[in-house]
């Protein structure tokens, strides 16, 4: 670690990322941001299996046409590239 930096540690099943800066303002953005995104991620885990769980196609089949819209809506989003330099 860097003396009088802050950090934040991030960890997956493949490595462990250290994240070093000066500003607690940056550092508590990433982390709210990581912890946004990880939510996000495990409601459309969650909007995937609800769309593709035969039992609700057969009990909910008015539902598939509105998971398959949100689903559809997400992919095709496109993000603009950033240049931080």
């Amino acid at each position: 670690m860097k003396k009088g930096q802050y950090y934040f540690i991030v960890r997956s099943d493949s490595k462990t990322s250290y994240f070093c800066c000066d500003n607690l303002d940056l550092i508590n953005f990433w982390t709210r941001e990581i912890h946004a995104a990880k939510a996000f991620h495990e409601w459309y885990k969650n909007l995937q299996n609800l769309r593709y769980n035969s039992e609700i196609q057969r009990k909910f089949p008015q539902n598939i046409v509105k998971y398959d819209f949100i689903i559809d809506s997400l992919i095709s989003v496109n993000f603009p590239e950033c240049d931080l330099d």
